[in-house]
C-alpha cells in the first residue's frame, strides 16, 4: 500500500489546504472512492423488487460526482 504523501493528487492538495499547521485536518480520494464504487456491482438487489433498478455509474455522472478528484479541509 503505498504512502498518502506519495499520492499526486494529496500532494497538490497539501500545498493550498493544509499550510500554516492546522489543528485538525482531513482529506479524500473521489476520484479513487467513486471509480471503485462506480464498478461495484449491486448484488443485494432484489428481483422481485417494484423499485427502479438504477446503476451507480448513471447516478455518479449524473451528479457530477464522477468528476470529483478530491476533498479536503483544514481547521485552525
Amino acid at each position: 500500500m503505498p504512502a498518502i504523501a506519495d499520492d499526486a493528487t494529496f500532494a497538490g492538495d497539501k500545498l493550498s489546504q493544509f499550510r500554516d499547521a492546522p489543528t485538525y485536518y482531513g482529506w479524500f480520494n473521489g476520484k479513487l472512492f467513486f471509480n471503485m464504487l462506480a464498478q461495484a456491482t449491486d448484488a443485494s438487489a432484489d428481483p422481485d423488487s417494484p423499485m427502479p433498478k438504477f446503476s451507480t455509474a448513471k447516478i455518479l455522472g449524473a451528479t457530477g460526482l464522477g468528476n470529483l478528484k478530491s476533498a479536503s479541509f483544514a481547521l485552525q
